[in-house]
């Protein structure tokens, strides 16, 4: 089997999981902000949200959040979680199980009393390179997609060689793609949004705070 048809193969066992993920328990948004504590007049409110209308090959997985290299919870998909800070320069971090794996990093300079809108997205680069990656360790003795925890699937091996060589040969895509010294690596990455963008997004998610 060529390398094209194994990427082929490996998209479509994303797509798959993807399919199969769980939406995300917990009150709605509406539900949420109306029985939550006024945010006080010094601080930030940060809302992050996770929309379930896009393909996000986490297979359902958390999306680990970091607020000023403090941890505040893990994201799930169709979810959403907000922190309030006190905190004009705000540094925001989101990455899988492991930071190794890479972090999206952002800087977040805002007002006292306003709110941020943070949509933590897929990378469709680090999906590609988990697919590329299973593609040359199913050349080395297995078909694999590379088993990272709120990245790009589940493993399908037939050895500990396969995953090794597939979880390599995607790191190896990832750095190739996006360059050396970028902040954002990992399977997520943060968009600040406007109001007016993310507000109809929320009204389909639901409190996700693992």
């Amino acid at each position: 089997m060529n390398t094209a048809v194994l990427l082929r193969s490996s998209m479509h066992v994303l797509g798959f999981l993807l399919v199969g993920g769980c939406a995300t328990p917990g009150p709605a948004y509406e539900e949420v902000m109306a029985n939550a504590e006024p945010m006080p007049a010094d601080a930030v409110r940060i809302l992050f949200l996770r929309p379930r209308d896009r393909d996000d090959g986490s297979g359902g997985g958390g999306a680990s959040i970091e607020v000023n290299q403090e941890s505040v919870g893990a994201l799930r998909y169709g979810g959403f979680f907000y922190v309030d800070v006190k905190s004009s320069n705000t540094d925001l971090a989101a990455f899988g199980r492991y930071r190794v794996f890479g972090a999206c990093e952002i800087e977040v300079t805002s007002t006292p009393g306003s709110k941020v809108y943070v949509d933590v997205g897929p990378r469709l680069s680090y999906m590609v390179a988990g697919a590329v990656g299973g593609a040359l360790g199913g050349l080395a003795g297995a078909a694999v997609v590379p088993n990272v925890y709120g990245s790009a699937g589940a493993a399908i091996a037939t050895g500990t060689a396969g995953i090794a060589a597939g979880s390599a040969a995607g790191t190896a895509a990832v750095t190739t793609v996006e360059g050396k010294g970028k902040r954002c690596r990992g399977p997520y990455k943060l968009e600040l949004i406007a109001e007016e963008e993310a507000l109809p997004l929320l009204a389909d998610l639901s409190w996700s705070k693992d």
